[in-house]
């Protein structure tokens, strides 16, 4: 899915995204919550894997998730991330 996909799904052309190689990647679509504009949805693992393949090993892709992506906040319309089950089973 593209960014011009999601904003397409969203209605909406003022979504913010992750911004790194590979990122979009990793992009599913959209989340909606009820009084919230909808903001575009990531899935972990991908994210991670995108880390990955700019040459971090996985212990600092994550560390770098946490830091930087899961610590991050700029407003109503920050990205949200899918995390399944499976991931994180460390």
């Amino acid at each position: 899915m593209t960014r011009e996909d999601v904003c397409d799904l969203a209605g909406d052309d003022e979504l913010l995204f992750l911004d790194g190689q590979g990122m979009d990647e990793a992009l599913l679509g959209i989340v909606e919550r009820c009084a919230f504009a909808p903001v575009a949805c990531y899935d972990y693992d991908k994210l991670i894997a995108a880390l990955m393949s700019q040459g971090m090993t996985d212990e600092d892709a994550v560390e770098w998730y946490d830091v930087n992506i899961a610590g991050a906040y700029v407003g109503e319309r920050t990205p949200m991330v899918l995390i399944t089950p499976d991931t994180q089973s460390d």
